[in-house]
């Protein structure tokens, strides 16, 4: 049975028949009443849950948004990357300042700097910390070489000669004047929030009263923007509200109309950052839009139902009835203005870029959803403003015809042609497009950040990166002297291009007058390997065929870059001619992919018209109403597109989108004209086009929703982004230029051309009944997790019987070994070397000698260490030169030749452990014993897992309750009452490092004598 809506309230009389009425059609009709209390429940607690939801929004900026997953540039640059051991990681870069004399190079100062990089290393979400005092080095000295810093084991007086002579130091962590320095820290979390809390925490630990320090870096102007977005965003939430409702106020009176609308802004404006809050979705640069967007298409939507309602109550009293046959008759429209602006921002899925993708399915969704919304409050408020005693009522000016338009039909010849001319003569301009722009022109120049970056740029070397990798076609290539003098020749002239602040290879770490021979190079970056942290690791491979040559670039234009990129390209082909070039860093992908993605929004604007034209055909049901359509709104894109060219603006991205948002929202005022139209000439059956009639009802809602438009964009020209504000500016632009196309040109046009929808075409009608079944559909997902264990295999032994009965099968007074030596590095590089070790163990005395055998380049090369009352010696012997040198310094207790392989591993010390602890096994055949160690180990604690057969299986070591590096022995052998493992497998799981060893030739307690453990027998074949 149907609802006859007219029977029930056609009523015009008194309020209080009216509500009589209404009573009697909820009496008739009681299942209206549960819908009406379900849905104000439903708003009630939407409300609630928004505001509850809105203050768990976060925010992010990242200048990897912007580019493509998985394109070949990328995959090149995480290629170069996992070669040489590179960080994917940012860094929180600080610039210290100090004016003291010698300034960071005076002894009170770098004891200063130490001592804050020490604290700073303890706090929680630190990974890392860099200064010029971590960059670990290989110096012969006298008699010692000397590893890990320069400056710890040198006399102040020669610092100023050790950071000038090393391009590693100065200028890129040290000034010239030694005044200022980069403390470099790596954080483990780059959540804004969490990067906030530690800028604060670093900031009072470098408080002093004769140091500056001021923040920079891209992971800090990412997280500056990123915080800037959050104060933007509710700047432009309540100026929003605020602008609206001032237009608004403009355009209709009563104090309902101003309620109407602040309550649809501020509810469905909520109800979309919430739901962004709900899915973890965080807010960055493009989304900050949505609040203006949202309430732009909720605006458009309230003043053409309000204008429409007013205008039926001046023909007759409002009623119920009334009410539902307003919506009804602008279901259609409203719907079609709403999807061609979804369909504008859809387009932008082809982008390819994850950011732009996920602006444009959000903002579609949200599009959609702030209609459905508005259809939702509009129903509750025309009931409710049909028993007001003031409803909402139109300014006089938004009521009268809009006969101020008319002259587009009376002079439609120079109107069309003149537009059709200035349209052909801009699309012209298209080849002059300026794409080329700087990668952090979007931070505020005065911010500080940005002010540290340009700073940074002119002192410290620059802030964008040019990585490029020579391969060669053979393995030691980059060894021999020849090759390493014509790089650093090349190196020289590079430096010359003006754009360049640093050039750095391998070269660095050798001394101004290389060795003669190749096995003399090979060595000293041996010697380098010998430090936790290699740093030589990051400019050449094992196998010396590729070595990386980083260049930094000022942050300047992509033509400016590209220009020195090619210089660059074109020196390095002639000086290495067989010598093949890979590249990557930010200069090239970063620049690269930016042009060919703004190129593709730009000109992508035609797949947004063909997509809203498809779905006009669809409504209009005629090929000629969509196309035409579709013409107007092709000119705002070109006249624009030629804007942007004669003013040489350069176009990013963020930018390049606006061609197809505008179209979208474009098409608002085109669909309401045409819609009029239409139904014009349906109703009447005319067989000519009432243009000044479809012109006087809808100029003045288009021509005010055009100004609620401009009044939404203008809000960004107060942004504090450069970016936001040219969005505004453009945006503006684009909504005028739309707005003559669809109010000007197109009127025009149809009366110039007025076959164009008539001739030949029955008009069909626009079907606006729609039917909906909304089938609940709920499911729910159980997991259930059911964890069981045996209980633990019972056993008389204690924990410290099982280590003395472990001592007893592994501890041997010397042995002898050939051992093929695996170290595999992070990103699964090998580099494999075969030694023969001696070992011998009396007491509290620990000795081991190791010779190199392979590879060639490095074959006779000696280690000797003493351990003597945890006090640890080492000496190095060096084939080339024939000498011994002692190492010294912060990092001798480094893995054994570079590798995992630590003097702890090689001998049963761990089983002395201080305290010990028998811990459940899971297996019957096994021990599972945790061990303490006394104070002074790099470890809190050992797990050991020890077999039925009192042999060690595994060892565990821990640092803080943290995994720090696991020892596997495998493959046991016995040589007398002794057992030695064949195969011992080590992984760091804090560098991803690790280190295989097969033992063979093996022999157990020999008599091997003290002097086969000291510094002459180095020089020996073992």
């Amino acid at each position: 049975m149907g609802i006859n809506l007219s029977k029930f309230f056609s009523d015009q009389g008194p309020i209080g028949s009216r509500r009589e009425r209404l009573k009697a059609f909820f009496d008739s009709r009681r299942f209206l009443y549960p819908f009406f209390i379900v849905s104000t429940c439903l708003f009630l607690i939407g409300l609630a849950l928004s505001f509850y939801q809105i203050f768990h929004l976060t925010t992010e900026y990242s200048f990897n948004q912007f580019l493509p997953k998985n394109h070949n540039l990328l995959l090149e640059d995480k290629k170069i990357r996992k070669t040489f051991l590179l960080s994917d990681k940012s860094s929180l870069v600080y610039v210290l300042h100090t004016d003291t004399e010698q300034g960071w190079l005076n002894p009170e100062k770098y004891s200063w700097l130490k001592a804050k990089t020490e604290k700073l290393k303890d706090l929680k979400n630190v990974k890392n910390v860099f200064t010029f005092q971590s960059l670990q080095n290989a110096i012969e000295k006298k008699n010692d070489l000397l590893i890990g810093s320069p400056f710890d084991e040198s006399p102040p007086a020669t610092w100023p000669e050790l950071a000038l002579s090393n391009p590693l130091i100065s200028p890129q962590l040290l000034t010239a004047d030694f005044k200022s320095t980069l403390l470099l820290i790596e954080p483990s979390s780059s959540q804004t929030l969490a990067l906030e809390k530690l800028q604060e925490q670093i900031s009072e630990k470098l408080q002093a009263k004769d140091v500056t320090a001021s923040l920079g870096g891209a992971l800090a102007a990412q997280n500056r923007l990123s915080t800037i977005l959050g104060q933007e965003l509710k700047i432009f939430l309540i100026l929003s509200v605020i602008i609206f409702c001032l237009v608004f106020l403009f355009l209709f009176s009563s104090p309902s109309a101003l309620f109407l609308i602040v309550f649809t802004l501020l509810f469905t404006n909520m109800f979309h950052l919430a739901w962004l809050s709900t899915f973890r979705i965080p807010l960055n640069v493009l989304l900050s839009t949505l609040p203006v967007i949202n309430s732009i298409s909720v605006m458009s939507l309230i003043i053409h139902s309000l204008h429409l309602w007013t205008q039926k109550k001046s023909e007759a009293r409002p009623s119920i009835a009334s009410s539902f046959s307003i919506l009804k008759e602008l279901f259609l429209p409203n719907l079609l203005g709403t999807l061609t602006t979804s369909i504008g921002f859809i387009a932008l899925w082809g982008a390819q870029i994850p950011i732009i993708q996920q602006y444009a399915w959000i903002i579609a969704i949200s599009v959609v959803i702030s209609w459905a919304l508005a259809q939702w409050i509009l129903l509750y408020a025309f009931t409710a403003f049909t028993y007001l005693q003031k409803p909402p009522q139109m300014r006089k000016w938004f009521d009268r015809p809009a006969y101020w338009n008319f002259f587009a039909v009376k002079y439609n010849r120079p109107i069309f042609f003149s537009i059709l001319g200035l349209t052909i003569v801009a699309a012209f301009f298209f080849p002059r497009l300026n794409f080329d722009s700087q990668l952090y022109s979007d931070l505020p120049k005065q911010d500080i950040v940005s002010r540290t970056n340009q700073w940074l740029d002119q002192h410290m070397g620059g802030t964008v990166s040019y990585e490029l990798v020579l391969i060669a076609p053979r393995k030691e290539f980059w060894l021999t002297p020849e090759k390493i003098q014509a790089l650093r020749n090349v190196q020289t002239e590079i430096r010359k291009i003006p754009s360049i602040g640093g050039v750095y290879s391998p070269s660095e770490f050798l001394p101004q007058n290389l060795p003669k021979k190749k096995a003399a190079i090979s060595e000293l970056f041996f010697l380098y390997s010998m430090s936790p942290e290699d740093p030589t690791r990051q400019y050449i491979n094992p196998s010396a065929d590729r070595i990386r040559l980083s260049i930094k670039f000022k942050d300047l234009p992509t033509d400016q870059l590209q220009l020195a990129q090619a210089q660059i390209d074109q020196q390095l082909t002639s000086t290495f001619p067989e010598v093949k070039i890979q590249k990557g860093g930010a200069a090239v992908y970063a620049h690269e992919i930016n042009q060919k993605v703004s190129r593709k929004l730009v000109f992508g604007f035609w797949e947004s018209i063909i997509l809203i034209g498809t779905l006009l055909v669809l409504t209009f049901r005629s090929l000629r109403w969509a196309l035409v359509a579709c013409i107007p709104n092709a000119i705002a894109p070109i006249l624009m597109i030629a804007g942007l060219a004669i003013t040489k603006t350069p176009i990013k991205p963020s930018i390049a989108l606006i061609f197809s948002i505008s179209l979208g929202l474009a098409f608002n005022n085109t669909v309401y004209f045409l819609s009029r139209l239409k139904s014009l000439v349906e109703t009447k059956q005319l067989h000519f086009l009432p243009l000044r009639r479809a012109l006087s009802l809808e100029g003045n809602p288009c021509l005010f929703e055009t100004f609620v438009m401009l009044a939404g964009f203008s809000i960004f020209l107060i942004s504090q982004f450069q970016v936001n504000k040219l969005f505004g500016v453009l945006m503006v632009l684009s909504i005028c230029l739309g707005f003559v196309g669809d109010m000007i040109f197109l009127p025009a046009l149809l009366k110039f051309f007025p076959q164009l929808l008539l001739s030949k075409s029955k008009i069909l009608p626009i079907h606006t009944e729609t039917s909906s079944n909304l089938r609940p559909i709920g499911a729910w997902l159980a997991f259930f997790i059911f964890i069981s264990g045996s209980p633990a295999k019972a056993t008389q032994l204690t924990a410290k019987e099982i280590l003395t009965k472990t001592r007893t099968q592994i501890e041997a007074s010397d042995e002898f070994a050939q051992v093929k030596m695996t170290i595999i590095e992070a990103n699964g590089d090998k580099k494999v070397r075969e030694l023969l070790l001696k070992a011998r163990q009396q007491g509290d005395k620990a000795s081991t000698l190791v010779k190199i055998m392979k590879p060639a380049d490095v074959k006779g090369m000696g280690l000797l260490s003493l351990i003597e009352n945890g006090s640890e010696k080492h000496w190095i012997y060096l084939p080339q030169s024939k000498q011994v040198r002692r190492v010294v310094g912060s990092q001798t207790q480094s893995g054994v030749l570079g590798s995992e392989l630590s003097a702890a591993d090689m001998n049963s010390e761990i089983l002395k452990g201080a305290k010990a602890k028998l811990l459940s096994s899971t297996k019957p055949d096994q021990f599972q014993i945790e061990v303490s160690p006394a104070k002074g180990a790099q470890f809190t604690k050992a797990i050991l897992t020890i077999s039925n057969q009192f042999l060690p299986q595994k060892i565990e070591y821990f640092s803080q309750n943290q995994l720090k590096k696991t020892v596997l022995f495998k493959g046991y052998s016995q040589h007398g009452a002794i057992w030695r493992p064949k195969e011992i497998q080590i992984r760091n799981h804090l560098n991803k490092r690790g280190t295989d060893l097969i033992l063979s030739h093996q022999k157990v307690n020999q008599g091997l004598k003290d002097s086969e453990f000291s510094q002459s027998a180095l020089k020996d074949d073992l």
